[in-house]
């Protein structure tokens, strides 16, 4: 009699733990369907809990799939090569103007799900929905919850064709100065072609905006032009100093005084310096040249 009691019991106590796993909530900000062994449920639930139920004896079991249902950003980067962590490719993810410079680009799209019920409940059966711990910041696994993010579906539908439609678009311009120039335009530009790439290819979200953020030069255009700047400011004073010597020849000797002055006002300390250009032709050059003869 005590085991049969204790057998009831160690098998309520499990039947216990199995309800209470198999009922899952939905978050606030998802809507979500089930899918069973069979194929999808036609209900698409906005809120509550939803009872899975026991897995079957052929340990097939039910699965809630929750799709993010609240308005979503999508930042479109364009770095230099290797700068995003998550891509890890070794390529170059910038976008260059018609005469090959590399421009540094963000752009932000804002999305969220269609009003249309319809093409909202499409998207369970178009995209694929990954577990918890695969999303970003990750969650605790269960095989019994699928997410599918907005981001997951911009992926999937625009986001290639989006990102080449942007280098084209940035392409077409000679240089970052026009860029700069028309910078307006060209946010309308970017805008006007993500609306065009969403009616074209179907894509199951709704564009609430499109906006170009930032366009810098890239770092290392930036340094190569400070050189150049730099370069060519010193070609000029010495072109200048050059002019100027040929056309009075005693700033030659002006100049190379006034240089060793600086160098012998740059001494410390006690000891007596004496300045000279070492030429022969001087007379301290020339006493010197005496004595070591004598010696």
């Amino acid at each position: 009699m005590k085991k049969t009691l204790l057998f009831v019991l160690l098998l309520c106590s499990i039947l216990l733990v199995a309800c209470s796993n198999v009922v899952k909530p939905i978050p606030a900000g998802y809507i979500a369907r089930v899918l069973t062994p069979t194929g999808w449920e036609s209900e698409t639930r906005t809120a509550g809990q939803v009872d899975l139920r026991e897995v079957n004896t052929d340990s097939t079991f039910n699965v809630m799939v929750l799709l993010e249902a609240t308005s979503t950003t999508v930042k479109e980067q364009f770095l230099e090569a290797n700068a995003d962590p998550e891509k890890k490719d070794n390529t170059d993810h910038r976008v260059t103007t018609a005469d090959g410079a590399p421009l540094s680009v963000d752009v932000y799209v804002r999305l969220m799900l269609p009003d249309d019920k319809k093409t909202s409940d499409s998207i369970f059966t178009l995209v694929t929905p990954v577990s918890g711990d695969r999303l970003v910041p990750p969650v605790e696994r269960d095989q019994r919850v699928q997410w599918i993010m907005i981001k997951d579906v911009y992926e999937r539908f625009a986001a290639g064709k989006i990102r080449n439609n942007i280098r084209a678009i940035f392409a077409s311009y000679k240089s970052y100065k026009e860029v700069a120039a028309d910078y307006t335009i060209l946010n309308k530009k970017i805008a006007d072609m993500v609306v065009k790439t969403f009616q074209e290819e179907k894509v199951p979200l709704k564009l609430q905006d499109a906006q170009l953020s930032n366009v810098k030069q890239d770092p290392s255009v930036v340094k190569a032009q400070n050189d150049l700047a730099s370069t060519e400011s010193q070609a000029t004073s010495i072109a200048k100093i050059g002019a100027a010597i040929r056309a009075n020849p005693e700033y030659r000797e002006y100049m190379k005084w006034e240089a060793l002055k600086t160098i012998a006002g740059g001494q410390k300390g006690t000891n007596t310096v004496i300045v000279t250009d070492g030429s022969a032709g001087t007379d301290w050059a020339k006493a010197q040249y005496a004595r070591g003869k004598d010696q």
